[in-house]
């Protein structure tokens, strides 16, 4: 951005060089400001790196229709999924166990929590639903027993 405007500010004053008389009556331009901008422009640009506030999502990361708080319920108690960026957590009572998850389009990879191994799901939100179906048996079971049930927000 400084660079944009030091190059605006560079031709608004050759610009001025310009019009200020550099030319004769017969309309001939002053050699000399032609070369200054020819060698104003062509000189090797500089970066100068800006801090960054703004944080970018992973690319595998939960979309905005994934991603949020969604209640479900198992064995009369209310269970809640939360997908966050590249995390998931699955509350039951005082349980919240969660890991990492994956996304690529409408499929989920689910790793961590209690039990090794990934859980390869397909998701689904239709409305203010979400569901799941495995892909092949998830070694947590207790994962895929939450996942199979359907979600709302």
């Amino acid at each position: 951005m400084k660079r944009i405007w030091a190059l605006g500010l560079l031709s608004l004053v050759l610009a001025g060089a310009c019009d200020s008389g550099a030319s004769d009556p017969s309309g001939a331009t002053d050699q000399s400001v032609v070369t200054t901008i020819a060698t104003a422009t062509t000189a090797a640009p500089t970066t100068t790196e800006e801090p960054s506030n703004s944080t970018s999502a992973a690319a595998d990361a939960a979309p905005p229709a994934l991603a949020g708080t969604w209640y479900s319920e198992l064995g009369g108690e209310r269970l809640v999924l939360n997908l966050n960026g590249t995390t998931y957590a699955i509350s039951v009572g005082n349980q919240s166990p969660g890991g990492q998850i994956s996304v690529d389009g409408n499929q989920i990879t689910f790793s961590g929590g209690p039990s090794p191994g990934d859980g390869f799901y397909e998701w689904t939100v239709e409305g203010e639903t979400l569901t799941f179906t495995a892909l092949e048996p998830d070694p947590s079971s207790g994962r895929q027993g939450a996942l199979e049930l359907v979600f709302t927000r």
